[in-house]
């Protein structure tokens, strides 16, 4: 199994990515827009990274 890492990246104000890369490869696997997208079209791993600790 590779090691998986989801983590947000961007700006201080009015934007946001969220990321998963691939740790065995350092492979970007996937992005998607966290600032503009509704939390319903989120996926389940960039839901998880808005959520308060």
């Amino acid at each position: 199994m590779c090691p998986i890492l989801a983590y947000e990246a961007g700006p201080l104000h009015f934007g946001m990515t969220c990321n998963l890369a691939d740790l065995a490869t350092g492979r970007k696997l996937t992005t998607v827009d966290c600032y503009t997208a509704s939390k319903e079209s989120l996926p389940a791993w960039a839901n998880a990274l808005q959520q308060e600790p």
